[in-house]
């Protein structure tokens, strides 16, 4: 974890309209959310590929007025059975992951 706002303390100017505790407080938030982020394992990339499918399933199911099929799923996510296959492999592993022990962010 870096300290920015201990490091630097005086290098904000005060003269421009921003405090220090704004300042601090922003950095410090910033810090929290990096070290959630590095304990997630399964990255933006895949996160947001599970909220897309999530979404569609939904869609799809009211639309259907059933569970879709992979097939249904692939022409309405827009994307080949391979690739389909493959991102939501990664999304299971990734809630499979969250199954087990949180690291500490602090050690």
């Amino acid at each position: 974890m870096s300290w920015g706002c201990a490091k630097r303390p005086h290098s904000i100017d005060e003269g421009c309209g921003v405090a220090f505790q704004a300042n601090a407080r922003h950095q410090i938030y910033g810090e929290i959310m990096e070290c959630l982020r590095s304990l997630d394992w399964a990255g933006r990339s895949v996160r947001s590929w599970g909220r897309k499918v999530s979404s569609a399933k939904v869609n799809l199911a009211a639309r259907l007025c059933r569970d879709a099929d992979p097939q249904e799923m692939t022409s309405g996510l827009g994307v080949s059975h391979k690739e389909y296959y493959q991102v939501d492999q990664s999304v299971n592993e990734a809630t499979l992951v969250k199954l087990g022990r949180p690291r500490p962010c602090f050690e």
